[in-house]
């Protein structure tokens, strides 16, 4: 009786400790199913491209979204879309390599490299590039925000 008259005080703090102990060993495995996540959404993206797919396009980006091209442009929302959509830009072709995705709470940045096919006022061009993307999660979504791109010299 005494011994559980000792530990009665200590028990709700054991309880939450157990209960932070749990949230702790999972935040690991829920950073890799985001990881995934927006890896996922990083094929899509560059598949909506390539289709010239609206309602991806649309679905994918932030309604604050904006592009920093490689020849110093900022390209908004509603011009990619109707750039891309409108056939004056045509992705034929994009290659990712594995990108860095790094996470800080709602945002995850993603740094990679990409070798893009593009008509571009008729006029083929093969660029490669690495890029930085920024993600937010919006209420139960991610969403594309920002993109940066850097021209890359050929790798021999």
């Amino acid at each position: 009786m005494r011994f559980r008259a000792s530990i009665a005080p200590a028990l709700p703090a054991l309880c939450w400790a157990c209960v932070l102990f749990c949230v702790l060993l999972s935040a690991p495995a829920r950073a890799d199913r985001i990881e995934e996540q927006i890896d996922r959404l990083e094929e899509q993206w560059r598949q909506a491209l390539i289709d010239g797919n609206r309602n991806e396009l649309e679905n994918i980006l932030d309604e604050d979204f904006f592009y920093n091209t490689a020849i110093g442009t900022r390209v908004s929302r509603a011009s990619l879309i109707r750039d891309i959509t409108s056939g004056t830009v045509k992705i034929r072709q994009v290659t990712r390599e594995p990108a860095l995705i790094q996470m800080y709470g709602d945002v995850a940045l993603v740094s990679g490299l990409t070798r893009a096919v593009a008509v571009i006022q008729g006029q083929e061009q093969t660029v490669l590039s690495r890029h930085l993307h920024v993600w937010v999660h919006r209420g139960q979504h991610w969403k594309l925000a920002a993109r940066q791109v850097t021209p890359v010299t050929e790798r021999k």
